[in-house]
């Protein structure tokens, strides 16, 4: 399955910067947050990076406006429904990813991935509570610059459909997984 539209659930900083890098991408993106208040906020903050990465001439205005049309921010969860993949990034609890999680679920197309952004909490309970546990993933980024990606059972297909969305804009200098810790890492060049 080819990555086409992604959601990010979420527009504080972290779920700002996840959907403003999958815009660059070239990823048709659509950022949720619960409040216009947040999302106004959210998309605020990533207009005003691109704006001064612009005035620095590290991207062209030409680049801020394609950027700009491929983000979408919405209110709407149901606005994920095309999304091929969709990235969780709300307020670190359990309760509130247990509710987040059976309602993408129920929403997204049945080929769909939905990954956290979680950095302590526990991955495979957020996939339990949907029928795709096999397509929930975490994904966290560490000090390190080593994004750690989690899953539950077995890794080989995910790690395929990981590779095949992340290796068109990541370059990866090292890969490896852990059964024991459930967690894949990888290096990114840059």
């Amino acid at each position: 399955m080819a990555i086409r539209n992604v959601g990010v659930a979420g527009c504080g900083l972290m779920g700002g910067g996840i959907a403003q890098t999958c815009a660059q991408s070239g990823y048709e993106t659509v950022v949720r947050e619960v409040n216009q208040q947040l999302l106004d906020k959210g998309m605020a903050r990533i207009n005003e990076a691109w704006d001064m990465l612009a005035a620095k001439g590290k991207i062209t205005r030409g680049q801020v406006d394609e950027y700009r049309a491929r983000l979408h921010g919405t209110l709407d969860l149901a606005d994920f429904a095309d999304c091929d993949l969709v990235i969780e990034a709300v307020i670190e609890n359990m309760e509130e990813k247990l509710r987040l999680f059976p309602a993408l679920d129920h929403i997204v197309k049945p080929g769909a991935l939905l990954l956290t952004n979680t950095s302590s909490l526990n991955v495979t309970q957020m996939g339990a509570v949907t029928k795709r546990p096999d397509k929930v993933c975490g994904l966290h980024q560490n000090r390190a610059r080593m994004p750690l990606l989690s899953k539950q059972g077995h890794p080989g297909a995910f790690l395929i459909r990981w590779l095949g969305w992340g290796g068109q804009h990541i370059a990866l200098r090292s890969c490896s997984y852990s059964h024991r810790s459930d967690e894949l890492g990888y290096r990114t060049d840059g």
